[in-house]
This record gives C-alpha cells, structure tokens and sequence, in this order.
C-alpha cells in the first residue's frame, strides 16, 4: 500500500492433515516486513573471478535509493562455496555487521586470496546479505559468487631454438610443465603461421 504498516504479522494453524497425524509445530508465523524506506541494499558485482597470485579482492556493497533519514544495517555472512578459510584465502575485512545512511552510501568485504604453488583446482565462495533493516533486499543481488582461478600449471618449451637435422625422420621438441598438479593435462601444439 506504500505506506509504512510495521508490526504486521499472519499466523497459520493445520487443522487436518487428511487422515494422519498433525504434529508440533503445527503453527506458523508470518511476520511481514515493511518501513517503505524505498531503498535497498546489494552487492555491486554478483560475480568476481580472479587468480591465485592476484592478491586482494574487494566485494563492493551499496544502498541503493533514499533511506528516508534510517540507518540501514545488514549482515554479510558466508552461505556457499568450496574455498577453504585460511589456506586458499583469509579474509581482511574485521566485521561482518555495517550501517550505511545515505544514497550510494557504500562499504565492502576485503579478502586476500592465498597461492599455494601447487594445483588445486578453482574455488569459490558465496556471502550473501542477510538480516536487513530499514531497507529491502534484492534478491537477485543479495549475494555474490567469487570464483578462485587456480593457474598453478603452466607449459613451456625447454628451448627456444631447436635446430635438427633433415636426414632425422622424428623431431623431439621438448616440453615441459612447471610447479605440480594432480590432474591429468592436455597440451595443444600448432604450427605457428609464420613457419616456412
């Protein structure tokens, strides 16, 4: 209705379970939010993706709209992902609550990604705002999805100059993977188009 109506709530009760048993709970509150502070908070990306060795990742979280003179406070929290806490990356940022009270007011969520030399595969996290006040959540920018990159692996030629005989019927250009790896690697070798 566009108008600010706090303290409302609707509350369910199964009466029949249509010849089984109703059981505790049986009963449901609804509380419905609403301070019509016609802003919102959401994360500015909803994917990052980087690499091992690219250091420090910044998460950008911005209030979008007018909060009518409210603070807003929310809270990130972690919700997903395959990234372990303190050996693929810590985290820098020393809170998980904020407030922000203007228009485009701003705040973020510091990681540092680690590189452990060795091949194991990429990664991801998931943090997600939850428990919003004096403003709405946008669901589809509540959370954000960082992807870490693992390039532990790379292929070089051992040299640079080869030079062979014609007479020889093989050739043997020797290749070779840096740092280790626990998966199995395919190389694609093409003549390069300035060749005679």
């Amino acid at each position: 209705n566009k108008e600010a109506d706090p303290g409302r709530y609707l509350e369910l009760r199964i009466m029949d379970a249509g010849g089984g048993n109703v059981v505790e709970p049986s009963r449901c509150r609804i509380n419905i939010l609403d301070d019509e502070s016609q802003c919102a908070v959401a994360f500015v990306e909803k994917g990052i993706r980087v690499y091992e060795n690219e250091g420090e990742v910044v998460l950008p979280i911005r209030l979008e709209g007018t909060p009518s003179g409210r603070t807003v406070s929310f809270r990130v929290e972690r919700t997903g992902g395959s990234a372990v806490e303190d050996e693929d990356f810590t985290v820098k940022t020393s809170a998980w609550e904020f407030e922000l009270t203007a228009e485009n007011d701003s705040t973020a969520i510091v990681l540092e990604v680690m590189d452990d030399g060795v091949f194991t595969g990429d990664r991801s996290i998931v943090y997600e705002i939850v428990e919003v006040q004096g403003a709405e959540l946008l669901t589809g920018s509540s959370d954000c999805r960082v992807d870490i990159l693992d390039n532990d692996i790379a292929a070089t030629f051992t040299t640079a100059n080869l030079t062979v005989e014609e007479s020889g019927e093989f050739i043997y250009v020797p290749v070779q993977l840096t740092n280790s790896f626990n998966t199995n690697v395919t190389l694609n070798i093409a003549v390069a188009d300035n060749s005679t």
